[in-house]
């Protein structure tokens, strides 16, 4: 199972070539900038060019131990006006030969239920439009080719839910973090191990940036119920599901001492 890497807007290239030099093959870039936080659409739009451009000419060309190159994964944060200037977007993307490396974008409209967006060349994604099964029903119908699942924040049932309603209509999906502690990273590791490929990948794609932001992952980590397990272990960008995850479901249904004994002494 891939997991990608967060790209926000002030991690510096020389960062990530690092993440590219160590294994990670799928880079989540945030988009949508206010670089002079005037609202402008025109200065959002070049940042974002130049961002995706400085990016791909770095490392758009550096291959891994299979030979393929990376992948990109658009986060626009809703901060599109309208469905034309996000062709522009789609347009320099092709321009510079990214159109191929670019798999995902999501949330690009300010307004998502107001244009539909059949004629974009990316899979557009759906992350915190997709509230409920109507909703869902009514973005597909818009041409949204994907959802963000988010078994922790939404509830594992929900997630279930709108995991069948993509299966029943023919969409990807896949889980997202909203930087999670290690033990609640098995919840979205334990629904994404059973999703089917997205669309560019012959693996599954998890969504993870808690060890980028927490202070102290790794003791974070000893509080999982099997912090050594196999498949907790980063490797090469990669989670490599043993019979052992699938056996525990992610150690999901298993006892958190810690975090109790906090509950407790409260």
């Amino acid at each position: 199972m891939l997991f990608r890497s967060a790209v926000g807007y002030g991690l510096s290239l020389d960062s990530v070539a690092e993440l590219r030099n160590q294994g990670f093959s799928v880079f989540k870039i945030k988009i949508g900038s206010d670089p002079d936080k005037d609202g402008n659409v025109e200065k959002m739009l070049k940042w974002d060019c130049e961002r995706i451009s400085s990016i791909h000419s770095l490392i758009g060309n550096m291959l891994d131990s299979e030979e393929a190159p990376p992948l990109y994964y658009l986060d626009a944060n809703s901060r599109y006006p309208s469905i034309s200037s996000v062709q522009r977007l789609a347009d320099h993307i092709e321009q510079i030969g990214a159109l191929s490396q670019t798999i995902l974008l999501e949330e690009p409209l300010q307004n998502f239920r107001s244009e539909p967006v059949h004629q974009i060349p990316i899979t557009v994604v759906a992350d915190e439009s997709a509230t409920d099964i109507q909703t869902v029903n009514e973005l597909i119908d818009l041409g949204y080719g994907a959802v963000a699942l988010k078994p922790i924040a939404k509830t594992l049932s929900k997630t279930l839910q709108v995991a069948e309603l993509c299966n029943q209509r023919g969409i990807a999906s896949f889980c997202a973090d909203l930087t999670v502690n290690p033990a609640m990273l098995d919840w979205n590791r334990t629904i994404a191990a059973r999703l089917d490929s997205i669309p560019g990948l012959s693996s599954g794609l998890m969504e993870t940036n808690g060890f980028q932001n927490y202070a102290d992952w790794k003791r974070l980590s000893s509080f999982h119920p099997q912090p050594d397990a196999g498949w907790t272990q980063m490797v090469d960008g990669k989670f490599v599901l043993d019979p052992g995850f699938f056996d525990n479901n992610g150690c999901i249904f298993d006892a958190l001492p810690h975090y109790e004994s906090l509950t407790h002494n409260g």
